[in-house]
């Protein structure tokens, strides 16, 4: 039985979406534990955005569990923001946060929402 083209896609896409989840760019040099965790995340976003652009959903294992690290980075109040996940003891950074952070994260959270609005 030879498998189709989405499958191998599938399979393709499910290995590079576990191994950024796992950490596998932490090899890349010495970097701040910071930079890592924003690297990691974009790379987890990319891919994901990148195999549901070509169709495949929950039905997908490696889909569902880069959907639960995404969610997973939300903040408690509603949005994303670069960098590492709020604690779940800490206040909600919009209280004191700069408009120039909330920028970004404002953009983020725009992206991050068309992606698993795409993955449901």
């Amino acid at each position: 039985m030879n498998p189709t083209r989405r499958q191998i896609i599938a399979t393709l896409a499910a290995s590079a979406i576990a191994l950024l989840a796992a950490g596998g760019v932490a090899a890349q040099g010495a970097k701040t534990p910071d930079a890592l965790i924003k690297e990691v995340s974009t790379d987890v976003l990319d891919a994901l955005d990148g195999v549901t652009a070509v169709g495949l959903g929950k039905e997908n294992s490696g889909v569902r569990t880069a959907e639960a690290y995404v969610r997973g980075r939300q903040n408690p109040d509603g949005l994303w923001y670069p960098g590492s996940p709020a604690r779940p003891d800490a206040a909600p950074k919009a209280a004191g946060t700069a408009p120039k952070e909330r920028e970004p994260a404002r953009w983020l959270t725009v992206r991050v929402l068309i992606i698993l609005r795409r993955v449901n």
